[in-house]
């Protein structure tokens, strides 16, 4: 197993202790533990926390039936994420990394902070300029690695808001440092159609995404004092809204999962049987030609006495011990069916029969140098036996052509 750097198990074991601190908050989803799964790569350190039913708030604004949260859940949303922001600040705790994935629904339309791999403690005499977070909810303080506080986690709440109106962040369409750029030189974002809503809401975005983070409010003072968030009425209309949003969301994550199950189903039950018959005679042909590969020559018992007796000693016409010979032969099977009955039910054993015995001759190409069956060279001879069975029934032809007669050695036996 890998196991994770030094520098990775430090930000593990912050996170696990930031979790674990600030997690007995109705707006943070609660820390059970943390163990150490053995045997993975990927994951070596999992962190067991609560299970939120309802998904995360980027995939309910990301849903084809949403096209965008109504204004008092979007209050809703917003006060509940600041509750749990009030909850950090008094730990001198900074999440750096608020956004919609990182904010969990319950299925009773609850609001929990997630992911606090980011998280940081502020100390009095070690100021953070880490340029962390994800580059479209960054404030510009962290874009330009001043000195910055919990106020990034306003900015990055302001632009989560903005994003729950319209289904998307502002400067989506730009990427990695060029956002950096229009954020840190061009005006603060907005709503695109800032008249369509409240000017509470308006002014709660203007203040959340005011670039100068010495004006920018604490959380603390936007649950107390801001009337967006203040005014919210009916707060059990708005979480039957949510839930209803949410009973929505999982019956479409379940209808897809279904779905896609019944078509890998269907596909498996529509491949007709003449097809996997087909498939399986692929497997058991390709099984006979790794088998032919590895034993070079792989015929039935009457076609392997014909190749002795072809290439016997006498017929290639060389006994010396030091010499090499290397016999190759090529066999080329016709039609699978007639190489059932060719191999397995031959007519005739050719061996007994004169009328059908093969023919043989040897072909050779030799130097003036050479002499064919000569004891003393030490060069490689090959004789190269073609056998064709093809659709013929008889017993295979072997053919040699020669410009010589090889001529036959008489086996020494030796005293």
């Amino acid at each position: 197993m890998m196991n994770p750097s030094e520098d990775t198990q430090k930000e593990i074991k912050t996170e696990i202790e930031i979790h674990k601190e600030v997690s007995r908050h109705k707006n943070i989803a609660s820390f059970y533990g943390a163990y150490q799964q053995r045997g993975s790569i990927m994951m070596p350190i999992m962190i067991e926390m609560e299970f939120c039913g309802g998904g995360t708030l980027f995939e309910l604004i990301n849903s084809p039936f949403c096209r965008g949260l109504p204004e008092h859940c979007i209050a809703y949303v917003c006060r509940e994420v600041l509750k749990g922001l009030s909850r950090l600040q008094k730990k001198q705790i900074m999440h750096r990394d608020i956004k919609s994935h990182n904010i969990a629904i319950t299925e009773d339309a609850s609001i929990r902070l997630i992911d606090f791999g980011l998280a940081r403690k502020i100390k009095r005499f070690w100021p953070c300029k880490e340029l962390q977070g994800t580059p479209h909810y960054i404030a510009p303080e962290v874009w330009t690695c001043s000195s910055y506080d919990f106020k990034c986690d306003i900015w990055a709440l302001g632009i989560t808001a903005i994003e729950m109106a319209e289904t998307s962040c502002p400067l989506l369409h730009l990427q990695g440092e060029a956002v950096g750029k229009e954020i840190v030189s061009g005006d603060p974002p907005t709503l695109s159609r800032p008249r369509r809503w409240s000017p509470a809401f308006n002014s709660f975005i203007d203040l959340c995404l005011t670039k100068d983070p010495k004006d920018r409010p604490m959380a603390k003072f936007l649950l107390q004092e801001h009337h967006f968030i203040t005014e919210l009425q009916d707060e059990m209309q708005v979480k039957a809204e949510m839930k209803d949003l949410i009973r929505r969301l999982n019956a479409a994550k379940h209808l897809a999962s279904k779905t896609a199950e019944d078509i890998a189903s269907a596909a498996v039950e529509e491949v007709p049987s003449d097809v996997v018959v087909s498939l399986d005679t692929k497997k058991e042909k390709t099984a006979e030609n790794a088998e032919e590969a590895a034993s070079e020559v792989h015929v039935d018992e009457p076609a392997s006495e014909e190749v002795v007796e072809a290439i016997s000693p006498q017929d290639v016409g060389s006994t010396d011990i030091m010499g090499k010979q290397d016999t190759i032969c090529h066999i080329k099977i016709g039609e699978p069916e007639k190489d059932v009955e060719a191999s397995t039910t031959p007519k005739e054993d050719p061996l007994q029969s004169s009328e059908k015995a093969p023919e043989l001759s040897v072909s050779q190409d030799l130097s003036p140098q050479e002499e064919v069956g000569s004891t003393d060279t030490e060069e490689e001879q090959t004789t190269v036996c073609h056998i064709d069975m093809g659709d013929s029934e008889e017993a295979p032809h072997t053919s040699f052509q020669s410009s010589k007669e090889a001529p036959v050695l008489e086996e020494n036996t030796g005293d």
